[in-house]
C-alpha cells in the first residue's frame, strides 16, 4: 500500500518503519503502515518467538537465582558466616558450577574451604 502510493525505495521504507517504531504507542496506532499478509505473518511469528524465548530465559534465570539462594542457605548452615566476597563469587557461578558446589557441600567445613573450592574453579 505505502510502496504503491509513495514510491519509496527499500531503504526509505525501512527508515519509515523505524520512525514509526520510535513513536509512542498511541501515535503508532494512528499511523499504522499496512503490511502484506506474508510480512504480517512473519512479524507476528517473530513477536511470538521473541516472547517465548523471553519467557524461557526468564524461567532459567529464576531457577538459577533459586539454586544460588538454596546453596547459600545450606552454606550458611554449614559454615555459619559467609563473607560478602564469597557471596558475590557464588552469585556469579554458572548453573553447572552451582551443581558442582552442591555436590561439594559435604566437604566444606569452613570459609577457607569454600574460598579454596571457589579458587579451584579458575
Amino acid at each position: 500500500f505505502v510502496e504503491t502510493y509513495l514510491k519509496l525505495t527499500a531503504a526509505e521504507f525501512v527508515r519509515l518503519e523505524e520512525m514509526v517504531e520510535e513513536l509512542p504507542v498511541e501515535e503508532k496506532e494512528k499511523f499504522m503502515i499496512p503490511m502484506s499478509s506474508a510480512k504480517r505473518e512473519g512479524y507476528q511469528e517473530g513477536r511470538l518467538e521473541g516472547r517465548q524465548e523471553g519467557r524461557q530465559e526468564g524461567r532459567q534465570e529464576g531457577r538459577h537465582e533459586g539454586q544460588i539462594k538454596v546453596v547459600c542457605t545450606l552454606l550458611r548452615r554449614r559454615i555459619s558466616s559467609l563473607s560478602a566476597g564469597a557471596l558475590e563469587r557464588i552469585s556469579r557461578l554458572s548453573v553447572e558450577q552451582i551443581d558442582m558446589l552442591t555436590e561439594a557441600l559435604d566437604s566444606l567445613r569452613s570459609s577457607a574451604d569454600l574460598d579454596a573450592w571457589l579458587d579451584g574453579l579458575h
